[in-house]
C-alpha cells in the first residue's frame, strides 16, 4: 500500500530510521524527539515554532547548544527527485519553498543541521 500522507511518512521514519539506529542516537549522546513542540531549552530567533523532529543532545555541555538537527516530515514527493539528479537549473517553485521552510527553521533554532524526509 503507498504512503499518501504526513502520518504515514513520520511511521516510515521510526520504523526504516529512528528505531533501527536507536542504538547509536544513544551511543552519540542524542535522542529524537517528534512532533511535540519546540526544542527546549533553546534561545530562539523569534517565535517558537513546532517542528516535526528535533534531534537533541544528552551531554550537558551540548544543550546550551540547542538542537543538534532539525527535520521536517512531508507528504511524499515533496523532495523533487529532478533537483537532486539534475541541480538548481531544475528546481521547481515547490523546492525552492521547501529550501526557504527548511534554511527558517535552522535560524530560528540556531542550528546548521536540517533534514527532510518524504
Amino acid at each position: 500500500m503507498p504512503i499518501v500522507n504526513e502520518d504515514e511518512v513520520r511511521v516510515n521514519f521510526c520504523k526504516f530510521i529512528d528505531h533501527p539506529l536507536q542504538q547509536a542516537w544513544d551511543n552519540a549522546g542524542l535522542v529524537l524527539r517528534h512532533g511535540i513542540g519546540p526544542p527546549l531549552p533553546v534561545s530562539l530567533k523569534g517565535p517558537a515554532v513546532v517542528v516535526d523532529t528535533t534531534v537533541l543532545s544528552t551531554r550537558s555541555a551540548d544543550k546550551k547548544a540547542g538542537p543538534a538537527v532539525i527535520g521536517e516530515m512531508k507528504t511524499p514527493h515533496v523532495i523533487d527527485a529532478k533537483t537532486l539528479i539534475y541541480g538548481w537549473k531544475s528546481a521547481s517553485q515547490g523546492t525552492y519553498k521547501l529550501v526557504a521552510e527548511l534554511r527558517g527553521y535552522a535560524h530560528q533554532y540556531n542550528t546548521q543541521d536540517v533534514f527532510c524526509f518524504d
